[in-house]
């Protein structure tokens, strides 16, 4: 609550603060170079979009990766870029005119053109004082101070740097002012680089767009606009050029690669050619399954063939070993069923059943039976012999058949080798086939990209000269400045409040000492209220016995200025219309030009003799009713003591505006140690809490002592 109450006595100061700093922001305004800002949008090219040619190196390693903003951003920023924004648009130097607060860079306004011969690096960064009076003479300040005078066109030599100056050619056309004082600066690319980089801003609109922004302030719109246009431009000439570059050195070295791949290609083709004709391959897949087919017939025609002659054989046996019987027999015929065989059987099984028959009439030695017994050994003979023939004839064909298995198997003997030769031979060409293929489609799209001399960045947005500058924002600056006048202002009045902490109110008195207040003092502006009030206060001190009759009662002070003497006189003042006789004992010396209220007397007291002052007291004492001790300052002189320790009472007066805390503590200290006599504090305008002008007119004032609490 307190410190409420010290803001809403403050608010004077505060509100001057404030407008204090709102006229300072005004001023600042209208002195401050202003900044323009120009801005242009690129979009970034899109590797997945575009011309095929734009995906030229996507599938080679050197220029694998996907378009990264961050790295383009680097790129507009590179001092490569910028170097060539200086060529373009810095002659070199900054010309300035000169102003008596300020001074206005010129960019395409300048009437001066300078130019010299060698190199200016004696004169970087050196601010050059040009004075031009007309349009032919022209004063320039060196380095060193000193003026060399000169005439449009001639050569004025600085630092051994020979300068022309003459008329820029837009001066006729924009009707610039030619006289005038000019300020101008030589900066090396290095520098002009830098103090292009820090005005320069490049961001993305956003991470995942390929949209990039680029912002530059300058004192001058033009410029602005300018620098922002040329790095857009530049970037984008970098960009084409670059691409230019890289496709014709790839289209190069595709060219060479492809005549080589064009000579291993045609030399795999002669080995595979030569290898053919040397192992008299024409297809090695389809020679390969004729082969197996043949062999795999030939295989089955001797497995029959097997059978047949195994029949053969078996039938052979049989019959050689029943040829004394043959007759008799019954042998399997399964392998020996031609025509003729099965027709000399059944003639020979005839002739049999004629000779059972002739056999019945007539003997053995009939000749009849004889002829017929012929007959069957001719056809059993004949049928050995074409057993035996077959027999034989059969194993001939199995052995040529065996022989002919045998060769075709031999031409499977190393094919795995050939066909293993024959197929590393095949992918070598393969792999030749299909770079070779590769390089001529990327040589194909190579030269694509190297004829489209465009450019897939597009420029959006670009800058244009800003109407307004951004910088300083006058509504901000004085919105701030205004809102930081008022916050200084309330912390000025809470310092000045608490800058040297005073006794405020009772409390503070209470907690910090146990001496009794005697009574407290309002602040009184007008004497009838100053009357009512000590009137009672009078008759109050009266009853406690603090002025009882005949006795000697010392009002102190830390500085005198709290209103020590006022005390006094009123006190005195109304005990003495109480009829009472007063004496004031003034040791401060207050009241040598003062008037001395009605039935008082004032006391001249010797200052040091302890007991010069004893007897002086203790004679007043008997001869008035009251003494009242107008003490010396306790602050300043060390007798103020003696007169404490001498009087019966010792009143000590605290004031709420000029009274320190640590002067209660002090006091409380010293009546304890010297063993001071009925003593009390004063506290003089209680609750009394000025505005801040008061307090500030006190201080100009240089805080003079004030005779009355009023």
């Amino acid at each position: 609550m307190e410190n409420i109450k010290i803001l809403i006595k403050g608010w004077p100061v505060v509100l001057f603060c404030g407008v204090l700093a709102w006229w300072a922001a005004k001023k600042y305004l209208n002195y401050a170079v202003p900044m323009y800002e120009s801005t242009a949008k690129i979009r970034l090219a899109d590797a997945n979009e575009g011309v095929p040619g734009q995906n030229l190196y996507k599938d080679m390693d050197v220029f694998a990766g996907a378009t990264k903003i961050a790295a383009e951003i680097e790129v507009m920023k590179s001092k490569m870029i910028l170097d060539k924004v200086i060529n373009e648009l810095s002659p070199g130097y900054t010309i300035f005119r000169k102003g008596k607060l300020r001074s206005t860079e010129l960019f395409e306004d300048s009437p001066i053109a300078i130019r010299w011969i060698g190199s200016a690096a004696p004169l970087y960064r050196q601010p050059l004082l040009l004075t031009v009076a007309d349009s032919a003479t022209f004063t320039i300040a060196g380095p060193d101070g000193l003026p060399h005078a000169g005439r449009m066109g001639d050569t004025v030599v600085l630092q051994g740097v020979p300068l022309v100056l003459s008329l820029s050619e837009q001066r006729e056309e924009r009707q610039l002012k030619i006289a005038d004082t000019y300020l101008v600066e030589f900066t090396d690319k290095a520098h002009a680089a830098a103090t292009l980089l820090t005005h320069l801003d490049i961001t993305s609109v956003d991470k995942d767009v390929p949209v990039v922004r680029i912002s530059y302030r300058s004192s001058h719109p033009h410029k602005a606009a300018a620098v922002v246009n040329a790095i857009a431009q530049n970037y984008i000439q970098d960009y084409i050029h670059l691409k230019y570059e890289s496709a014709d050195m790839t289209s190069d070295f595709l060219q060479n690669q492809i005549g080589q791949i064009a000579g291993q290609l045609s030399q795999s083709e002669e080995k595979i050619e030569q290898y053919r004709v040397d192992n008299n391959i024409i297809n090695i897949r389809q020679e390969t399954e004729t082969d197996l087919r043949k062999i795999s017939q030939l295989k089955i025609q001797q497995t029959s063939l097997r059978m047949s002659l195994d029949a053969i054989i078996e039938l052979n046996e049989y019959l050689r070993a029943g040829q004394l019987n043959f007759l008799e027999l019954a042998p399997n015929y399964e392998a020996f069923t031609d025509l003729l065989s099965t027709e000399m059987i059944k003639k020979i099984k005839e002739l049999q059943a004629e000779k059972k028959d002739l056999l019945l009439t007539y003997t053995l030695s009939d000749e009849r039976v004889q002829v017929v017994d012929r007959k069957i050994k001719d056809y059993t003979s004949y049928l050995r012999e074409s057993v035996q023939n077959t027999m034989k004839n059969l194993k001939t064909k199995y052995a040529a058949l065996s022989n002919d298995i045998e060769a075709a198997e031999q031409v499977f003997e190393g094919l795995p080798e050939r066909e293993r030769l024959l197929t590393i031979m095949d992918r070598e060409f393969s792999l030749y086939q299909s770079s070779y293929i590769f390089l001529n489609n990327k040589k194909i799209e190579a030269d694509i990209a190297k004829a489209a001399k465009s450019s897939f960045h597009r420029i959006l947005q670009p800058a244009t000269v800003s109407p307004t500058p951004v910088a300083p924002n006058g509504t901000i600056i004085t919105i701030v400045a205004t809102l930081m006048g008022l916050l200084g202002g309330l912390v000025f009045i809470v310092l000045l409040h608490y800058w040297r902490p005073k006794v405020r109110n009772l409390k503070a008195i209470e907690t910090r000492s146990a001496i009794t207040v005697a009574y407290t003092v309002p602040y009184l502006k007008t004497v009838a209220q100053q009357n009512r009030f000590f009137t009672k206060t009078a008759i109050s001190l009266q009853v406690k016995q603090i002025l009882a009759p005949h006795t000697v009662v010392c009002f102190t002070a830390h500085t005198g200025r709290e209103g020590r003497a006022f005390q006094v006189r009123q006190l005195a003042a109304q005990l003495a219309q109480q009829g009472h006789t007063i004496a004031i004992a003034d040791v401060a010396d207050d009241f040598t030009n003062t008037p001395l209220p009605d039935g008082a007397e004032l006391v001249r007291v010797p200052s040091a003799n302890l007991t010069v002052a004893t007897e002086t007291l203790e004679r007043l004492r008997q001869q008035y009713d009251l003494v009242l001790i107008n003490n010396e300052n306790l602050h300043d002189h060390s007798v103020a003591l003696l007169y404490m320790s001498l009087a019966d009472g010792n009143i000590f007066v605290l004031d709420s505006l000029r009274s320190k805390l640590d002067v209660v503590e002090q006091y409380s200290l010293l009546a304890e140690e010297h063993g001071l006599s009925a003593s009390y504090f004063v506290f003089n305008r209680e609750g009394y809490e000025p505005g801040a002008l008061h307090r500030i007119k006190r201080i100009l004032r240089g805080n003079r002592p004030q005779k009355t609490a009023a």
